[in-house]
């Protein structure tokens, strides 16, 4: 893919994103940060053998931050549903440059919803904002309409006999 970029951020981690993405990836160019403050909590709270889920992953910052706050015992889950995003969440989860354990993760392509099966979401066109996937829109006339899997936390998480942190 031509618009492929990595972008090194101030969490020191690399992160890999697609160019034409004025969302996140416009402050990840601009900044090399987004939201700071979510960074912040994230860093401060999180601790070594945490469980943790992700609910809309996007790009993986977040997550890459929790990996790396809860390893070596913990474990992340991370939820896209957005399936143009999660060759980029598992590419920036399994870079190797970012000091990540493997085993501390998990990449689930679903949405978190309050049913199990599919659920219909609004997609913004041409990867403009690979994150503003919805399930509702203010114009769906300008949106590409796709049908995404879907579970619910307790589903997911009961048969893992797993109590989550955050």
């Amino acid at each position: 893919m031509d618009s492929v970029r990595t972008i090194w951020t101030k969490q020191c981690f690399f992160i890999a994103y697609d160019d034409r993405d004025v969302s996140v990836a416009g402050n990840l160019k601009r900044e090399r940060e987004h939201e700071p403050w979510t960074c912040e909590v994230i860093s401060q709270y999180l601790k070594p053998g945490m469980h943790v889920a992700v609910i809309g992953s996007n790009y993986g910052i977040f997550d890459c931050l929790a990996v790396k706050a809860v390893q070596p015992t913990g474990h992340v889950w991370s939820f896209e549903a957005n399936p143009q995003l999660i060759p980029f969440l598992k590419m920036n989860l399994a870079n190797q440059a970012n000091e990540l354990d493997s085993r501390c993760s998990t990449v689930i392509d679903q949405a978190v919803w309050s049913t199990n099966g599919t659920v219909t979401m609004h997609r913004v066109p041409n990867n403009v904002n690979l994150g503003g996937t919805s399930v509702a829109m203010d114009d769906p006339t300008k949106t590409e309409i796709i049908q995404v899997p879907c579970t619910t936390i307790d589903d997911y998480f009961g048969p893992l006999d797993v109590t989550l942190d955050l």
